[in-house]
């Protein structure tokens, strides 16, 4: 799905399945919720130590980081303006997806320039992600309402 704000461009996809027509409701299925409310999440989870809490708690549903490019190319984990992070993305994907117990988890990717966007979606599709809903986010073209200085 592609939609405008007034400062940028997002796109927001869920992948379940590899279904056509999965929708919001299939997420309420697989974690066993009436609507998005009940579903716990845990955000900016950008760095080992954050990572290995929440998958300790056994609360959390839904997994946040953000997505980024090291100054040397590496995609890892960090909020710009930070260029470096202790959690490269295939570190983050691959914990939640081998060390999942206790509650069903999901991810969420949120991509904080186009960069990062392309080598990250090639990586996914070589993955098993059909077990859990991961959804992407990019926050990363100007939008119409974007001020310009």
């Amino acid at each position: 799905f592609f939609f405008l704000c007034s400062n940028c461009v997002c796109i927001i996809t869920i992948f379940l399945d590899a279904r056509p027509g999965v929708e919001m409701g299939a997420l309420y299925d697989y974690f066993g919720v009436e609507d998005g409310t009940q579903i716990k999440w845990r955000h900016a989870v950008n760095d080992r130590a954050t990572l290995t809490k929440v998958l300790n708690d056994n609360t959390t549903n839904m997994i946040e980081a953000d997505v980024s490019l090291s100054a040397s190319g590496v995609l890892i984990m960090a909020h710009p303006p930070n260029r470096t992070s202790d959690l490269t993305l295939h570190e983050f994907v691959m914990s939640i997806l081998n060390g999942t117990t206790g509650p069903k988890r999901g991810f969420k990717l949120d991509f904080k320039e186009m960069a990062a966007v392309e080598p990250t979606l090639t990586w996914l599709k070589t993955l098993d992600t059909k077990k859990m809903p991961i959804m992407l986010n990019a926050d990363i073209v100007s939008g119409p309402g974007t001020c310009i200085n």
